[in-house]
């Protein structure tokens, strides 16, 4: 519990060390932006709209 405690305290404060599997998943997101792989805005509302209909 304390140290739940703990990670729930430095994430407020901005001082999270992401796990292996965040940080690579930011790696991931980073490659495919600069690659040019990225929805349209259009694709994401049409994505979210199916939800918020739902």
């Amino acid at each position: 519990m304390a140290q739940l405690a703990l990670e729930i305290e430095l994430r407020r404060e901005g001082k999270h060390k992401g796990s292996d599997l965040e940080l690579a998943a930011i790696d991931d997101a980073l490659a495919a932006v600069a690659r040019g792989d990225i929805a349209a805005n259009a694709d994401i509302e049409a994505l979210l709209s199916q939800y918020r209909n739902a």
